[in-house]
């Protein structure tokens, strides 16, 4: 994608949007046969967000679009898309090279996983990449047997895995109660609100996130289960990336150690 890439890049520095500043995105080449990927940070559910992950998908033109959602509730944001209608459905309707100029794609839901999809093209292969695989069970066990991690934390990390097993498996066979996107009724802010409006009320809202979390410490189990996810998502995007380019939507909080972990990833992981 070397070309394609730099002119991904070049896009999305040229476009003006404050949504899609570079604070939310991050770049891994292509190298030793794997594509590139460029990982999109989100806050869930936000409406600048939803923009973002849809123009940057738009532009990019990925292979596979790599969702942090396990595979279970996957079909379930296809089904809030156009690719759920006909074989054709979910490929951009923007001119290649003008998703970014033009603004990208208009984006009626806040949810970032569906504006994904029904920007990606066609024939992109949309995978969940968090947690429930192999990968996930072999990076828990490596924390948990380290000698370093107390039972309860391990208590409370399995705990956090009953929850997301729950809402997966909740959406996939049809309960809207349990389904892990929001709303976003909680944002003071939607999709039809000036772009700067919205990318200001989300910068304020992760500034005000980050400074909570650095005031408190977070529970061992926790942390626990969020290196395990994070180890996961590498490791399956890095699988990912010999079919070619992929784009990856993570949680913000996430962005930096899944990006840094892609640079190490070990290659006897298929």
């Amino acid at each position: 994608m070397g070309e394609r890439l730099s002119r991904v890049v070049e896009a999305l520095a040229a476009s003006g949007d404050p949504r899609l500043d570079d604070d939310y995105w991050r770049v891994v080449p292509a190298a030793d046969g794997r594509g590139a990927v460029v990982l999109v940070g989100v806050v869930h559910d936000h409406p600048a967000s939803a923009h973002r992950v849809a123009s940057v998908v738009a532009e990019a033109a990925p292979d596979v679009l790599a969702l942090e959602l396990p595979n279970l509730a996957v079909p379930y944001f296809v089904g809030r898309t156009a690719r759920s209608e006909s074989p054709a459905a979910g490929a951009s309707d923007v001119e290649d090279g003008h998703a970014v100029a033009d603004g990208g794609r208009a984006v009626d839901s806040v949810d970032e996983m569906s504006a994904a999809i029904d920007a990606a093209a066609a024939d992109a292969d949309v995978v969940g990449v968090d947690t429930f695989t192999w990968r996930f069970w072999r990076a828990f066990l490596a924390r948990v047997t380290s000698g370093e991690v107390t039972a309860s934390a391990v208590r409370e990390a399995l705990e956090g895995v009953g929850r997301v097993v729950w809402r997966a498996l909740s959406v996939r066979y049809g309960s809207e109660g349990g389904r892990p996107d929001g709303d976003g009724s909680e944002y003071a802010v939607d999709a039809a609100d000036d772009p700067v409006d919205q990318a200001a009320h989300e910068r304020s809202h992760v500034s005000r996130s980050r400074s909570l979390l650095g005031a408190l410490e977070r529970p061992a189990g926790d942390v626990l289960f969020d290196e395990a996810r994070e180890a996961t998502m590498a490791a399956n995007v890095d699988a990912l990336r010999t079919s070619g380019t992929v784009v990856a939507v993570v949680g913000l909080a996430h962005l930096d150690a899944v990006t840094d972990q892609l640079t190490d990833v070990e290659r006897t992981v298929d």
